[in-house]
């Protein structure tokens, strides 16, 4: 059956990607990092981040705490609606962000290696199309 083939690879690819470890924090953390880093020099409301980051409230408070006690960004409350939080990257969390990228884009290589040019474009396309569909995986 194609679906179970499917999920067999899906498995099998994420466990693959899994223990090269993109990056080595958690995905909020580095999801968090990541928004915040295509704002700066701006700060990043806890808003925006739930809205983009698809998370709970506790998971991001919770991944921000840990993201603050290794220095990597700070909160401040904003000073025109003190409901609201927002975040910044730190040198030290901008640093790190970096690092994770040029990481991330050493593996995107590492597929196109054993890919080639075509399949890889052809792998995007495909991903692009999960990505853009209304389904919820």
């Amino acid at each position: 059956m194609l679906e179970e083939q499917l999920l067999k690879d899906w498995i099998a690819l994420s466990r693959i990607i899994k223990n090269d470890r993109l990056v080595e924090i958690p995905y909020n953390e580095a999801l968090i990092l990541s928004l915040a880093f295509r704002k700066d020099p701006e700060f990043i409301s806890f808003r925006e981040l739930l809205s983009q980051g698809r998370m709970l409230k506790s998971q991001l408070n919770r991944s921000v705490k840990t993201l603050e006690k290794k220095e990597w960004v700070y909160r401040q409350t904003n000073i025109e609606d003190r409901r609201c939080q927002e975040l910044k990257l730190t040198e030290k969390g901008k640093a790190h962000i970096r690092k994770i990228h040029r990481d991330s884009l050493e593996m995107s290589g590492k597929v196109m290696e054993v890919l080639g040019k075509e399949d890889t474009e052809k792998l995007i396309e495909i991903f692009e199309k999960i990505i853009h569909s209304s389904i919820a995986i």
